[in-house]
């Protein structure tokens, strides 16, 4: 199909720029800009819904998602880390079904009778929502456990993209490492942002509960990739349209704090080389207009050895 002329066109001034400018292999470009050295390119990342998957790949020609990243020139690979076994979510007869977490979710559908019509799953019902009582918190019969999955395959899944491209441990979207979505998974989003406000113990005791498990299960995934994986990637959200959802005084409080985490260097066991954590974000309060705008603009920002710059002074 690739070779037909109208697609032949359609790829030409692509294929014409990366002619032109690349020198490096995608990993090699990568982990130069992760280091922040300027490599041959910025490096490219993609993530596109099924829906506009297909239309790109009818539209240049390519038989399948992984042709086209490689067209496209895109330097990462994602792993989405190990599967989950000895049990299938439960389902309802409503339609929706409980996640790892016991979190209903329901399937919408947006863009329907359209050429891009797709859908998404959407919270349902937030099992904690309506606890009052700390004790009913602590009593919850369904936090997640880093049993429930099968690491064997991991080191493999990350392996087939070595050494070509970088490999980012991205997680499944709905159990991405993260500290304050599960929470408004669980509790709700409004209710969890009262919580902050009024009820820190309640916040306090779900972050305990929710950091325990993420710690567990990416030291497992850590041990399994064996050094495999590039980057590692959180995916908290902790910003709206328009700015940041916490205030100021808010966001440094110690129980939203310790909620929202911070990006911090890791290195799994067993691994030849290190792990660089990064955390994918919308906005973060503290950080100078020019750094906001930069975040803004990569889809994930690399630990640095060291601070690239202070509160209250100009970015380097």
């Amino acid at each position: 199909m690739k070779d037909d002329k109208i697609f032949q066109e359609r790829r030409a001034r692509i294929n014409e720029l990366r002619a032109k400018n690349e020198r490096m292999s995608c990993r090699e470009r990568a982990l130069m800009a992760v280091k922040h050295e300027e490599p041959d390119r910025v490096p490219i990342d993609a993530w596109l819904v099924p829906e506009i998957q297909k239309r790109a790949m009818d539209h240049f020609g390519c038989e399948n998602y992984e042709e086209l990243l490689a067209f496209l020139g895109v330097d990462f690979r994602n792993n989405y880390g190990p599967s989950y076994v000895g049990q299938s979510f439960k389902k309802h007869p409503d339609g929706t079904v409980e996640d790892l977490w016991g979190v209903k979710r329901k399937i919408v559908t947006y863009g329907k009778g359209t050429a891009h019509q797709g859908t998404y799953t959407e919270v349902a019902e937030s099992p904690l929502e309506k606890f009052k009582k700390l004790e009913d918190i602590e009593k919850y019969d369904h936090w997640a456990s880093a049993d429930w999955w099968d690491y064997s395959k991991v080191k493999a899944d990350c392996k087939v993209h070595h050494p070509k491209y970088c490999v980012i441990n991205v997680g499944d979207r709905l159990d991405r490492t993260a500290q304050l979505k599960p929470m408004m998974y669980l509790r709700g989003i409004q209710q969890i942002f009262i919580d902050m406000a009024m009820n820190p113990k309640i916040v306090e005791v779900m972050r305990d509960r929710i950091v325990s498990y993420f710690i567990e299960y990416n030291h497992r995934v850590f041990k399994a990739a064996d050094g495999e994986i590039d980057i590692f990637m959180m995916g908290d959200d902790i910003g709206a349209q328009t700015g940041p959802l916490l205030s100021i005084t808010m966001a440094t409080s110690a129980p939203s704090r310790a909620a929202l985490g911070v990006a911090t260097r890791v290195t799994p066991c067993g691994a030849s080389a290190s792990t660089l954590a990064a955390e994918r974000f919308h906005a973060r309060t503290d950080a100078p207009a020019a750094a906001r705008r930069r975040a803004m603009w990569l889809p994930m920002m690399p630990v640095p050895r060291k601070p690239i710059f202070t509160r209250g002074s100009p970015p380097s």
